[in-house]
Formats: structure tokens, sequence, C-alpha cells
């Protein structure tokens, strides 16, 4: 048996099939193990692209929050100021009157004083 050489091509053939499975087998299993590492990567890439895009969510809305406060803020100054503006006007008008009434009673002192002199 060993003396045919079909027979002795049988196995060889055999064991380059054996050799050639083997290798199949191995590429299979290195491409898995590549398809399963993309795989771990792109869950990887997932996860910090979604903690980033939650982030940015999170500092809009703060940002969005802190814009409707200084908005309200502003709002809220502007009405101070307009009522302060009313105060001064009331203090004007009434600092005038009372200026008016002083500048009266010294003009009634000096006539006083006129007629006390003359009289």
């Amino acid at each position: 048996m060993l003396e045919n050489p079909e027979f002795i091509a049988a196995i060889i053939g055999v064991i380059s099939g054996f050799g050639a499975l083997l290798t199949a087998i191995a590429l299979f299993i290195k491409s898995r193990a590549e398809v399963g590492s993309i795989r771990e990567e792109r869950k990887a890439t997932k996860a910090l692209r979604d903690e980033d895009s939650q982030k940015m969510h999170d500092d809009i809305l703060k940002l969005q929050f802190q814009e409707n406060q200084n908005r309200d803020n502003i709002g809220l100054l502007f009405q101070q100021m307009a009522d302060n503006n009313k105060q001064i006007a009331i203090m004007n008008q009434q600092l005038s009157s009372v200026l008016v009434k002083m500048d009266n009673v010294i003009d009634t002192l000096k006539e006083l004083k006129e007629d006390m002199k003359h009289g």
C-alpha cells in the first residue's frame, strides 16, 4: 500500500486538504475575533458619543435656563429703573414746591424785617 503512488498521492491530498481546512478554520476564528473586536470598539465609541451628546444636551439646557433667568433679571432691572425714575420725578416736583415755599418764607421774612425797621 505504501508503495502505491496513487495511495501516497491520496494521503498527501487528504493531508493537504486537512491543512487547508485547518487554515480555513484558523482564518474563520481570526475573522470572528476581529469582528468581535470591531463590535466592542463600536460599542465603546457609541457609549462615548452618547455620553458626549448627553453632556452637550445638558449644557444646552443649562444655558437656556441661564438665558431665561438673565432675561428675567434684566426685565426686573428695567422695571426697577423705571420705578426709580418715577420716584426721582416725584421728589423733584416736591423739591421744587419746597423751594418755592422757602422763597415765599424768605420774602415774607424780608418784608417783616422791613416793616419792623419802619414801624
